[in-house]
Order: C-alpha cells, then sequence, then structure tokens
C-alpha cells in the first residue's frame, strides 16, 4: 500500500519552499506516494510534510501530528549552494528540527562528491572570533527570549578570550547590537575567513566554517554530528572527518530537481529502524536552548 502524504502549502509560504513542495508533489505518484496537497493542516495522512517547521503555527501541527506516533517532514533553506538562485537547494529533516540524530556515519559519497565543492583552510588561530546570532523565528521556535542566547555567549567568550576581536553576525535582517563590532552586509565567506572560531546555535554558517576549514561551537542543528558546544575547547576535525561529515549531511539537501531522489530517500528512513530513534519535537531541543 503506497504510504499516504499530506504535503501542507500555504499561500504566505516564499517561493522556495513553494518550489520544492511543488516538486515533491508532482513527483510523488512515480515515487509511489499517495500525495495530498493542503492549504490548512488536516492530520487525515500517515506524514506531514511542510516548510518552515519554526513557524508558531506549523509548528504546533508539526507535534500534534508526531505526538499523534505519524512521521514528520520538513523542509528548510539549504545548507550549502544558497547563491544559486535558479536551483535553490533546500534542507530536509524527519521528525526533529534538525536531521542530526538520523545522519549517517559512512553515507554513499556520491551525492556531495557531486558537488565538486573544494574544502578549504582559512582557519587562524591568532584570528577573530565570530558570533551569530538567531532569527526570530528560531527564538519562538526554541523559547529563547530576545537576544538572551547572544548575550550568554559572548559574555562567555569575553572571558575565555579576552583581547580576542570578536564579530557579531546577526540574523539577516535584524537590526540589533550586542555591544561588538556588528558585520551584516559583507559575504558570510569574508565574515568567517581567517577566523579562529565560529559560534553558533544551530546556524547553517557552521557549515560554511565547515566548508573553510574554521573550528566550530554549536548546540543543535546538523554541524552538532561533527561540533561540540564547549567554547573554551572548540573541535577543530580534520579534513578527513569534514569530508565524511559533508559525505553525509548531502542526503539531507535537495534541489526542486531531485525530488524523485528526495522521495526515495525519505522512504528509506520511514522503513529503516533509525527512523524509531527520532527525537520528538519539543522535548530536549527546548529544554536545551533555555537551560544552556
Amino acid at each position: 500500500m503506497a504510504v499516504t502524504v499530506e504535503i501542507l502549502i500555504d499561500h504566505k509560504m516564499n517561493i522556495k519552499g513553494h518550489r520544492m513542495l511543488n516538486a515533491m508533489a508532482e513527483s510523488a505518484d512515480t515515487a509511489g506516494v499517495k500525495a495530498t496537497v493542503t492549504r490548512e493542516y488536516r492530520g487525515a495522512a500517515h506524514v506531514l510534510m511542510m516548510y518552515g517547521v519554526g513557524h508558531p503555527v506549523k509548528m504546533i501541527q508539526w507535534k500534534d501530528h508526531l505526538l499523534s506516533g505519524r512521521p514528520c517532514v520538513g523542509w528548510d533553506l539549504g545548507y550549502y549552494g544558497r547563491g544559486d538562485n535558479n536551483s535553490y537547494p533546500m534542507r530536509l529533516t524527519i521528525n526533529a528540527f534538525h536531521p542530526q540524530h538520523l545522519m549517517a556515519d559512512d553515507a554513499d559519497p556520491s551525492r556531495w562528491d557531486a558537488t565538486a565543492k573544494p574544502l578549504r583552510n582559512e582557519f587562524n588561530p591568532d584570528g577573530h572570533i565570530v558570533l551569530c546570532g538567531m532569527g526570530r523565528k528560531s527564538r519562538h521556535q526554541y523559547g529563547i527570549d530576545g537576544n538572551w542566547w547572544e548575550r550568554k555567549r559572548l559574555e562567555q567568550l569575553k572571558r575565555a578570550y579576552p583581547g580576542v576581536p570578536l564579530i557579531y553576525r546577526p540574523k539577516s535582517g535584524a537590526t540589533e547590537t550586542v555591544g561588538i563590532r556588528m558585520d551584516i552586509n559583507s559575504p558570510i565567506e569574508s565574515v568567517i575567513r581567517g577566523a579562529r572560531m565560529v559560534v553558533v546555535r544551530h546556524s547553517n554558517v557552521a557549515i560554511d566554517a565547515c566548508l573553510a576549514g574554521i573550528p566550530v561551537v554549536c548546540e543543535d542543528g546538523a554541524a552538532s554530528k561533527l561540533y561540540g558546544a564547549d567554547i573554551c575547547n572548540p573541535k577543530n576535525p580534520s579534513m578527513e572527518e569534514r569530508l565524511r561529515f559533508l559525505r553525509s549531511l548531502a542526503w539531507w539537501q535537495y534541489r526542486p530537481t531531485e525530488s524523485l531522489v528526495c522521495w526515495q530517500h525519505i522512504l528509506s528512513v520511514l522503513t529503516s529502524a533509525q527512523a524509531t530513534s527520532a527525537l520528538p519535537v519539543g522535548s530536549q531541543s527546548t529544554q536545551t536552548a533555555r537551560q544552556t
């Protein structure tokens, strides 16, 4: 029997989300999936698929679906290759805000190797530190009040690295300051080049830093599979470790033109024993954000 999937496509979704979900809907029959496109959550299908899990209303729907014992598939903006507007990549997750709990240790390297992206070495042990801010949606998603997380991390950085230049990179569109130099306009590759460390909560900037060979401190997100959260002892993985991680990450990012391959991956995960270990949203993730 075909897997039933509700693909939630609402009017307020941005064009990149629309493009990806429409592509998934169009290729569902070929993949052997019985998909129904809805504009409002119905909860009648076995699987719920949506874009932008952090939206306040969608997050409730996501949690309710998981609590019913059924899986959820989420989409958001891609980890890498985001400058390609013609075929914008989107990142995938299943049953949790981020997919690190399902990422393989030794994944098929073909998807990553096909990108032909070189790994760089722009790490400077005497360089600056980049603190990346959270967006409004993520703060609501994790129950974080204002820029509390940024201010706490900044205090820790000042104590651990006195005299080291610090640069704050707020989320795009943010105007708040935290009392240190802020760079919101430069390309992220320029901001992190020559840094000794990049500090994020779960930002995609961690992947930019991984590509550049710069140590990362992160608490959540896909990159937490490779990096740790200890500001005083940031992990600096070898090129081989970075490559192994990126080869696994590539199976959690797709373009609309790859929708059929994506369906095959989703179905494989949903039918594997790994899927049963996925953490329900709203338990450990939210508590960690509030207590760290």
